[in-house]
């Protein structure tokens, strides 16, 4: 179609270079890029909708559109060799991870209040000083680091057995911008530290961090935290 198959308004970014390119530091920024995006999705409520390839780095070249690409732009090579070693197994823990932590497969929108009485609130948004995120923070265009608290102990929801639906309290944090950042660790429900369960920076080997406590986040990254919940609200062992 005269490469009229794709959208002109296409918000995207090639991190430095147009198409492919040999540079170590645009293709590491790509590919942590590419894992924020993945993250990013199977970490949402809702059902996630992941496009057969991407987890193989099947990028269409660029193409956002390629419906009517009947090439290698469109083809999925099942029997080529793993274009960016790690990412398929990066995708299978993600997946893992949210099979395994209610909190990531709510059956309720998230309200950022108690879902139940003597429940704790349902989602917070933490500022990287160490603080909830305010209104004024929210409208502050330079906002580049924050964080997400999901609580396992404010479910009030029951599964199929009619047992409720219990899970850890599940942290993400993320840094937008182009410059590593620090950011305070929010309060856990009771445990002692958060767990790190997952990571999309490059090379680190941080197992755990300290409520509270100060921790440094590489430039566009997410890392997501777990903590059992020890300090429950006396409702939350069972569903009201």
């Amino acid at each position: 179609e005269d490469n009229r198959d794709g959208d002109n308004n296409n918000a995207s970014w090639n991190c430095g270079a147009e198409g492919e390119t040999e540079d170590a530091a645009i293709n590491t920024l790509r590919r942590r890029q590419a894992r924020n995006l993945l993250a990013t999705l199977l970490l949402s409520q809702g059902a996630p909708m992941l496009l057969a390839g991407d987890e193989r780095w099947h990028t269409q070249k660029g193409t956002n559109n390629a419906y009517c690409q009947d090439n290698e732009i469109s083809w999925l090579r099942w029997n080529e060799t793993e274009l960016v070693p790690g990412l398929r197994e990066f995708v299978a823990t993600l997946i893992a991870l949210r099979a395994e932590q209610p909190v990531l497969s709510r059956k309720n929108f998230l309200t950022g209040r108690p879902p139940a009485e003597g429940l704790p609130r349902d989602v917070i948004w933490w500022n990287a000083e160490g603080r909830e995120m305010s209104d004024d923070d929210w409208h502050a265009g330079l906002v580049r680091c924050f964080g997400m608290v999901l609580s396992g102990g404010s479910l009030a929801e029951s599964d199929e057995t009619g047992a409720p639906r219990m899970g850890e309290t599940l942290c993400v944090l993320f840094n937008a911008h182009h410059e590593d950042l620090d950011c305070i660790l929010p309060p856990t429900d009771g445990a002692k530290f958060w767990k790190v369960r997952l990571t999309t920076e490059d090379g680190k080997s941080r197992v755990r961090a300290l409520p509270g406590k100060k921790i440094r986040l590489q430039s566009r990254s997410l890392t997501v935290f777990t903590a059992p919940v020890t300090a429950l609200p006396p409702t939350a062992a069972g569903v009201p």
